[in-house]
């Protein structure tokens, strides 16, 4: 093994973020590798653990061949600030497609929409975050519009959902084979299908992951005189996560625990967005 005077650690949110290379293109990085060694540092976020956010793949390959590889390390003031980077440095070397862009900038979202909800509150009892919606600070940082920040999250969360089941799909998803639409109706099918469509390959793939999608599709549609839809249940499910923010504020006053009261609050908070995009995606 490598000795380095900085011992890295993997995160696995960090990695996963960008697909995986193909057997080919592992082999061809190896090759180049121990033909020219590692010519450009594995990245790190200097703070506890040392997680690598630029260079998985390198940091693998020396690791397994004994090859020295500089390192880097970074400042960054909180998780959702490590996607960003991870987004403009892929973005700047224009070797993502638009399904891995896609999902890249879902998960910023999410990571952001996180930290905001879980930010402390000030001496004036206002929460002490960014001015403007997630959804608008994400859409300015990658360029492209809040509704396109709104079909991200969805992706990123069917293909994180998909890949618990069928980790083939969740990839195919991500690279692009399956159309994003798809991937995001695929979430909701069961299991047993997605398995078996994790057995497809190339073009077989697309064909029955498109089949499966939009069998999914006709069942998510009222079906013909079906009962009138209530648009009254959106106001109550708000309320009732409304009351429950109030009444998770009142639970502390009476039994004080100040993280977990933070990050209860912060649970709350993020069904109340994720409530939003469900709205906002059948409407």
């Amino acid at each position: 093994m490598v000795k380095t005077l900085v011992v890295l650690s993997i995160d696995p949110e960090f990695r996963d973020l960008l697909p995986p290379l193909t057997p080919e293109e592992k082999a061809g990085l190896t090759e180049l590798i121990k033909r020219d060694g590692c010519r450009d540092a594995v990245v790190y976020w200097a703070t506890e653990g040392n997680p690598i956010v630029d260079g998985h793949h390198r940091y693998d390959i020396c690791e397994a061949e004994g090859t020295p590889y500089p390192v880097l390390g970074m400042q960054f003031a909180s998780r959702s600030a490590v996607i960003q980077w991870i987004w403009a440095n892929q973005d700047n070397r224009r070797n993502l497609n638009d399904s891995q862009r896609s999902y890249l900038r879902g998960k910023l979202y999410q990571e952001t929409a996180r930290e905001q909800a879980g930010r402390p509150v000030g001496d004036n009892g206002a929460s002490v975050a960014p001015k403007g919606k997630t959804r608008d600070i994400v859409a300015a940082e990658t360029g492209v519009s809040p509704r396109t920040i709104d079909a991200d999250s969805q992706f990123a969360a069917a293909v994180d959902s998909i890949r618990d089941v069928a980790p083939e799909v969740a990839a195919a998803a991500r690279h692009g084979d399956i159309p994003r639409t798809q991937a995001v109706a695929l979430a909701d099918a069961p299991k047993a299908e997605l398995k078996k469509l994790a057995k497809a390959k190339g073009p077989k793939l697309r064909k029955a992951a498109k089949a499966a999608a939009d069998k999914q599709a006709s069942k998510d549609k009222p079906k013909q005189g079906a009962a009138k839809t209530d648009s009254r249940l959106w106001c109550e499910v708000e309320a009732l996560l409304g009351k429950a923010l109030n009444r998770t504020d009142e639970l502390n006053k009476q039994f004080p625990h100040g993280v977990l009261h933070r990050h209860l609050i912060a649970d709350i908070k993020n069904a109340m967005n994720v409530l939003k995009q469900w709205k906002a995606a059948v409407q």
